[in-house]
């Protein structure tokens, strides 16, 4: 009798529906190919939770679709952005299973990570990487309560690179993606403080050349024609000329495009012109930062000089380039982090260059040394860096607008939600799986296990409904209960000016998860985040401007504002009035 293993992997968190997603399972993949190639006793088999299903329904979906497959067995891969959801999904999958084995791995899944644990749901969790510890679990399964009882499976070691190819061999299931991932190394040969890849790998493996070009191939065969190379430092392999040579070769099979990560100070011209004559078209290139203090703190060192040689010929070349600054190093003043953002204007990088905050990752090294330089963190992922003792969260927030003016980098502009278009606002046609709902009637809920992750409501209602309605309040708390993870944009169409209180009610009604990943990949950046994952949106008539201008400032204080058909007569009025608003907007109409 077969014994089921379904291998999830939950989607980053998107401000909505329609963006992609990236979730490629890759990790699942290896899995599965390792249970084939090496099977424990039990006749197992893994299926992998459809990228489809993991990418777009909400939780009470992704869970009966686990428990249709019959299974004895679910694995999660835990990353950041998806550990809190994860534990939610895998809760629910234990009060409807209870004897299901549970088993977690991925990044986050080490020691000294208490939010992996503290909900006592997991039978087993994998440090490292977990091909052979899962064989060996499942080979015994009996040693598993099946409980929630959780056991740490011992670290394995690995003498050479533990799996064949996932894409050639199948265990890969066709993606959605434009792109696909391709592991050629695990392990990284520098010891940057804040990299999990230092904790987590004791040496560097490189996957065998023949591997690799047996994946691009069968990629290539997927229709994928663009492919991002998983290995940390690309061009500190012994075999780069011979793995150039077979990206080179996969033009054959239709891959014509790679991303890779590169130390552009290690580059020289002869490379540049070989990657980019195999395919390579954007690299990311990370910096940190312009001060050798800064860098030696935290276990880096390199030639600035070379730096900008190297970035300058991958431009030159027409490689899209991504160089990363940190804010929150260790030792770092605000005006640190502003003379590394200007070093790199004024070397013509300036529109290549991104500022991440400092994040403070489970199982690293900089977790450990946190306290002594002071550094407050966020306790929930993504762990940013709130605070430094050279560092105050004003500094922070300083910096962040620096980078705008520096480097031309925009953080807040609104993304609105697919449906609104550029047509009438009562002509929009919106995709399946989107609710238009009218307050007149009893507002009807999709099926819970049709429900998507990231939603879109559409309320048209006159001046005699209210959005107190019972209706409307039994819906957004039902669709809460359902989704607590999800992305809700809930987009208002009243006949009239609209009264605060309904405004008020609504925000009140759908407000986020604690936890949510999109809101705490925010906090670093201001005292006063936003919150992305709950947005409410007014479809604003013109004439209200003709009868209650007052009020149009006073709602757009609470909800964006967006205007159905054409501006008003008087809209540079209006444009002098809210500017706050239309600034928040990023525009300065939107005709929807």
């Amino acid at each position: 009798m077969e014994q089921p293993i379904v291998f999830v992997q939950l989607p980053v968190p998107r401000q909505a529906r329609g963006e992609p997603a990236g979730n490629i399972p890759l990790a699942g993949a290896v899995l599965s190919e390792a249970l084939r190639a090496n099977p424990p006793p039990g006749n197992w088999r893994p299926i992998p939770l459809p990228q489809s299903i993991a990418d777009n329904l909400a939780d009470e979906g992704i869970v009966q679709h686990i428990l249709a497959a019959n299974p004895r067995a679910a694995g999660f891969t835990l990353f950041s952005w998806n550990l809190l959801r994860s534990i939610r999904v895998a809760r629910l999958l234990r009060q409807r299973q209870p004897e299901l084995l549970l088993i977690a791995g991925g990044p986050e899944t080490v020691v000294d990570n208490t939010h992996v644990y503290a909900d006592g749901v997991w039978d087993a969790l994998v440090s490292g990487e977990g091909e052979q510890p899962l064989i060996a679990a499942l080979a015994d399964p009996a040693g598993l309560t099946g409980m929630g009882q959780h056991r740490w499976l011992p670290e394995a070691e690995y003498a050479q690179f533990p799996t064949e190819a996932p894409y050639a061999s199948g265990a890969m299931p066709p993606s959605p993606d434009s792109y696909a991932l391709a592991e050629t190394a695990r392990g990284c040969p520098f010891m940057c403080a804040y990299c999990a890849y230092a904790g987590r790998h004791s040496a560097v493996r490189r996957k065998q050349l023949r591997s690799v070009a047996q994946d691009l191939a069968a990629i290539g065969e997927l229709g994928h024609e663009e492919v991002y190379l998983l290995d940390p430092t690309l061009n500190s392999r012994p075999d780069l000329p011979e793995l150039i040579a077979v990206m080179a070769a996969a033009k054959s099979a239709g891959v014509t495009r790679f991303h890779a990560e590169l130390r552009a100070d290690l580059l020289l011209p002869r490379t540049v012109a070989s990657l980019v004559h195999a395919g390579l078209t954007s690299a990311e290139i990370g910096l940190q930062t312009i001060h050798r203090a800064s860098a030696h703190r935290v276990g880096r060192s390199q030639n600035l000089k070379k730096f900008i040689a190297g970035a300058n010929a991958l431009r030159a070349a027409g490689v899209h380039l991504q160089i990363d600054l940190i804010l929150g190093l260790p030792g770092e003043t605000l005006a640190d982090v502003t003379a590394s953002m200007t070093y790199l204007a004024d070397a013509g990088l300036g529109q290549e260059t991104l500022l991440f905050p400092l994040a403070v990752l489970p199982g690293t090294q900089l977790r450990q040394l946190a306290a002594t330089y002071g550094i407050v963190y966020d306790s929930l992922p993504p762990y940013h860096t709130l605070r430094t003792n050279t560092m105050s969260q004003e500094d922070i927030g300083q910096a962040w607008a620096a980078s705008e003016e520096i480097l031309g980098l925009e953080f807040d502009a609104q993304q609105f939600p697919v449906p609104l278009t550029d047509k009438p606002f009562t002509t929009i046609e919106l995709p399946v799986g989107y609710e238009d709902l009218a307050v007149e009637r009893t507002a009807q809920m999709l099926p819970r296990d049709q429900v998507p992750n990231c939603h879109v409501v559409v309320l048209r209602y006159s001046v005699a409904a209210s959005l107190r309605s019972a209706s409307l309040v039994q819906l957004l708390q039902q669709w809460q209960r359902v989704n607590a993870f999800g992305q809700f944009d809930l987009i208002l169409a009243p006949q009239n000016v609209p009264d605060d209180r309904d405004l008020e009610n609504a925000l009140r009604l759908i407000q986020p998860h604690p936890g949510h990943y999109l809101d705490r990949s925010q906090h670093a950046r201001s005292e006063c985040p936003a919150i992305r994952s709950r947005r409410i949106i007014l479809a604003a008539r013109p004439d209200w401007f003709n009868t209650e201008p007052s009020r149009i400032t006073e709602l757009a204080q609470l909800a964006p504002l967006v205007w159905t058909g054409q501006p008003c007569a008087n809209a540079a009025d209006l444009a002098e009035q809210l500017p706050e608003a239309l600034g928040y907007l990023g525009i300065e109409w939107a005709d929807v």
